[in-house]
């Protein structure tokens, strides 16, 4: 027990050091310019203890951070794809931001992944009525479910991923898409920015097709 509480008392030091203050004064800061240039609520720092979420993998999630528009653009140009002929999935895609940013390249459809149902509500919020420049919709579909339910679509994909969970999570999420690929072969291309779990991608042979700074893209093994 005293553990228990000695590791709080560190935990709620730590959010009061001054480069975690400074930290979260510019996400605050670089959150309010994309909120008000885009007339959206896509705001970090979500403590997900108080949100509704009816999961036993709630323990495993990480606080919710809106993506930087910054890394995301950084790391999509490094995909080798043509966009339209892939579909972007975003899991634990928090209050919409990576599918508002995604929706600016050609995708045949976005699909967001949301166990908190407050970050999915505010996420259909976002996203209802956005349009592209010509005028068209973005072709958006938005579940409330865990993750480790999702059943990958069989057709391309690019699944993003922005430290949305722990290594628990990551693996069962690896696993996944590493059996939809065995039974439906097709190009796979996973974008995890501020990827600090990827033993669980290594463990099941998936290999990297392109690195920056701060992200990786993995593609699952090569066929045999």
């Amino acid at each position: 027990m005293l553990s228990k509480i000695a590791k709080h008392v560190r935990s709620k030091l730590a959010h009061y050091h001054p480069r975690a203050l400074k930290f979260r004064r510019a996400l605050a800061q670089r959150d309010a310019r994309y909120d008000a240039d885009n007339r959206v609520d896509t705001t970090s720092f979500v403590d997900l203890k108080k949100l509704s979420i009816a999961s036993a993998n709630r323990q495993y999630a990480i606080p919710h951070i809106a993506t930087d528009p910054e890394e995301f653009t950084r790391a999509m140009a490094m995909l080798p794809i043509r966009h339209e002929e892939f579909t972007f999935i975003d899991l634990g895609s928090g209050k919409g931001r990576a599918l508002l940013l995604a929706a600016k390249f050609p995708f045949r459809r976005l699909i967001g992944v949301e166990f908190a149902r407050e970050l999915h509500e505010i996420a259909e919020t976002n996203l209802l009525n956005r349009r592209n420049a010509d005028g068209t919709r973005p072709h958006f579909q938005l579940l409330c479910m865990d993750a480790t339910e999702f059943e990958f679509p069989a057709e391309p994909l690019v699944l993003f991923l922005y430290n949305p969970f722990g290594s628990e999570i990551i693996s069962r999420v690896a696993q996944r898409l590493l059996d939809s690929y065995s039974v439906c072969s097709r190009a796979i291309y996973v974008l995890y920015i501020n990827p600090f779990h990827l033993e669980p991608w290594r463990a099941l042979g998936f290999r990297t097709v392109t690195a920056g700074d701060p992200f990786v893209i993995l593609a699952p093994p090569s066929p045999a």
